[in-house]
C-alpha cells in the first residue's frame, strides 16, 4: 500500500495547531515548594533547604521543587506506522516491520496495538517556568523516540519475556485476580499502590510488556493499557528514568520497574481531556478507572475512531541552587 493510500486511514491528531486546546494545564498543580505542599506516594521528603554534591564531595545548596509537567506523548495506533501526532502520516509505504502483526485493533477475544512514544516537553517548547536544575532530559524539543514496529519484542510475549523473566510469576489467577485490590484502591483514593508493579490498576495487567490485550468493549481503556505498559517496557530497557523522590533530586535514576506514582495521563486524542472543571478533573492516575474519566465524562469512544494520544505527566523532583 502506498503512503499516500494508507494516509486516508490515518487521522491527523492537530498537535501544535491546538496544543492550548487540548491541554488540561490544570495539572501542573499542585506541587510542592521548599517541599511544602502536595507529595505522591514516591516524593521527596526533603523540606526546606536540600543539597547536592559534586565530584570533589563539595555540597550545592538550594532549595527543593516537585511537581507534574507534560514531557511525553505516546500514540497508540491500530495501524501499524501510522502517526497522528505527526500529521496523520504514515512513516513508511507498507504494514511491515519486526513489532508488527498481521492483524491489529479489536477482535472477538483479543486486540494488538502499535505505538510511537515522543518527547514533547511543553514547558521548554513555551519556555514557560524554566528551572534548569529541574530539568533532566537531554531534549528540549518535540522528537520520536522510540516506536514499537522496530521491537520485535513488542508483538511476541514469549520473547519480550527476555527482559521480564517475572512475568511468569504474575501469568496466574491469583496475581491477576489480586489487581483487583490495585484498581479499588486507585479508583477510591486515586494513588496507586507501588508494591503492585505488576498491575495497571482498572486496566488490567501490566504484563506482558507487549501490544496483545485482551479485547474489551472500551479501546480507550486498552490505549491506556497500553500506555502503561510502554513505560514500563522503556524503564525496564534504561530508557525512561525514575525523577521522584528524595535520591532523584539531583539526577535521575535507573529503575527496572515502573514507578507508578511518578505519571499522570490525559488524552489529546480523538476527545481531549482539557476540561478540568468536571467532578474529576482533566488527568488521572494510570490505572484509574475508566468509568470516572472516560464514561462519566460523556464518552470518549465514539464510532471510527481508532487511534489515541496520550500526554504523559512526569513528577520530577529537584534541588534548585542556581537561585539560593
Amino acid at each position: 500500500m502506498s503512503s499516500q493510500a494508507a494516509d486516508q486511514t490515518c487521522g491527523d491528531a492537530k498537535i501544535f495547531e491546538k496544543m492550548f486546546d487540548q491541554i488540561c494545564w490544570d495539572c501542573v498543580v499542585p506541587m510542592t515548594i521548599m517541599g511544602v505542599g502536595y507529595k505522591p506516594d514516591g516524593a521527596s521528603s526533603s523540606v526546606g533547604a536540600c543539597a547536592c554534591f559534586d565530584a570533589l564531595g563539595m555540597p550545592d545548596f538550594g532549595w527543593p521543587l516537585g511537581g507534574f509537567q507534560p514531557v511525553r506523548l505516546n500514540e497508540v495506533v491500530q495501524e501499524p506506522w501510522c502517526s497522528p501526532s505527526l500529521g496523520g502520516i504514515s512513516l513508511q509505504d507498507d504494514f511491515g516491520g519486526y513489532g508488527t502483526r498481521g492483524t491489529s485493533g479489536d477482535s472477538s477475544s483479543k486486540a494488538f496495538y502499535n505505538y510511537h512514544y515522543f518527547s514533547y516537553p511543553i514547558m521548554e517548547i513555551l519556555e514557560l517556568f524554566l528551572l534548569p536544575d529541574c530539568d533532566p532530559d537531554p531534549w528540549a524539543d518535540f522528537d520520536m523516540l522510540y516506536l514499537s514496529e522496530i521491537d520485535p519484542m513488542w508483538s511476541d510475549d514469549m520473547l519480550s519475556m527476555l527482559l521480564t523473566r517475572e512475568a511468569y510469576i504474575f501469568a496466574n489467577p491469583l496475581a491477576i485476580s489480586s489487581c483487583m485490590v490495585d484498581g479499588i484502591t486507585i479508583t477510591a483514593t486515586g494513588e496507586a499502590i507501588e508494591e503492585m508493579y505488576y498491575c495497571a490498576g482498572t486496566d488490567g495487567n501490566l504484563y506482558p510488556h507487549t501490544g496483545n490485550v485482551g479485547a474489551t468493549a472500551d479501546p480507550v481503556r486498552n490505549s491506556s493499557l497500553i500506555t502503561q505498559r510502554v513505560l514500563a517496557s522503556l524503564h525496564r530497557k534504561g530508557l525512561a528514568l525514575k525523577t521522584m523522590g528524595d535520591e532523584e533530586m539531583c539526577e535521575p535514576s535507573y529503575i527496572p520497574f515502573l514507578p507508578r506514582s511518578q505519571y499522570k495521563f490525559s488524552m489529546v486524542h480523538p476527545l481531549p481531556q482539557a476540561d478540568s472543571s468536571g467532578p474529576y478533573g482533566c488527568c488521572q492516575t494510570p490505572g484509574d478507572s475508566h468509568h470516572k474519566w472516560s464514561t462519566a465524562a460523556g464518552g470518549r469512544q465514539r464510532p471510527g475512531d481508532k487511534d489515541y494520544v496520550w500526554l504523559i505527566w512526569r513528577w520530577t523532583d529537584c534541588c534548585v541552587r542556581d537561585s539560593f
